[in-house]
């Protein structure tokens, strides 16, 4: 992904790059929320707590999500970028992509949970009846 360093002249294309990484992170998020939430078994009973336990995961993964894609163009893609200057111009673009990704994987969560209300990862975001 990443073949060589970047300095100022050619930047925007490791812009562009991290943008898409993002959104491309998002969806991989979106694939273990509905992993975990498949292998967590349906509860009877007056009380249960099946629901509660997707949503905790959901959470997590939320918080994963944006930790780790913050964490990797912190501490990889900021050593690759060779100058101060480079540098400056992309640090902006973390917290951009960062929030990015706790937009997407929120709003891709949401939408598949109101599309498949009656499945296991439906039960997120339940509708009112």
């Amino acid at each position: 992904m990443y073949s060589h360093s970047y300095s100022f002249t050619n930047i925007g294309g490791l812009i562009s790059v991290t943008y898409i990484f993002a959104i491309v992170w998002a969806v991989a998020c979106l694939f273990i929320c509905w992993l975990i939430a498949s292998l967590i078994a349906f509860e009877g009973g007056k009380n249960p707590r099946d629901a509660f336990k997707r949503r905790l995961w959901f959470y997590v993964i939320l918080a994963f999500s944006g930790i780790s894609f913050f964490l990797w163009n912190l501490l990889y893609v900021i050593g690759i970028i060779k100058g101060v200057p480079a540098q400056d111009k992309f640090t902006i673009h973390i917290a951009i992509t960062t929030f990015l990704v706790f937009l997407v994987y929120f709003l891709l969560v949401f939408i598949v949970s109101k599309l498949f209300p009656k499945s296991k990862i439906g039960t997120i975001f339940p509708s009112k009846k």
